[in-house]
């Protein structure tokens, strides 16, 4: 398996549904022109991490080769303000989400 960038590259993931009802929440709930950050508020893992993730919930033991870093080394939010303004939070653990859309692929033969 190719995986673009480097191992220790750090980011962090979100789940749509939960970024939708972070949406749902701001227009309900927020404040007229104020920006809210959705995100896991720098709960990060490096791509090798995510790698070994997707490996398991694929059921593969595939050797990885990473190409060159690329981009800048972590990147995360800041999501108190929407936290404590919204009680926004999301709801759906990484490996939790990973797994359901691997499901909702492999239901519709896109793996």
């Amino acid at each position: 398996i190719e995986v673009k960038g480097s191992p220790d590259t750090a980011r962090e993931f979100i789940y749509a549904d939960d970024v939708a009802r972070g949406m749902m929440s701001a227009v309900m709930n927020g404040q007229n022109k104020v920006a809210y950050n959705l995100g896991t508020d720098g709960l990060s893992i490096t791509i090798k991490q995510l790698v070994a993730l997707l490996q398991k919930v694929a059921g593969t033991d595939k050797p990885v080769r990473y190409s060159e870093p690329r981009g800048d080394s972590k990147r995360w939010s800041n999501c108190r303000f929407t936290y404590d303004q919204l009680g926004w939070r999301p709801g759906t653990s990484l490996i939790n989400g990973l797994e359901e859309v691997y499901d909702w692929a492999k239901e519709r033969n896109v793996l």
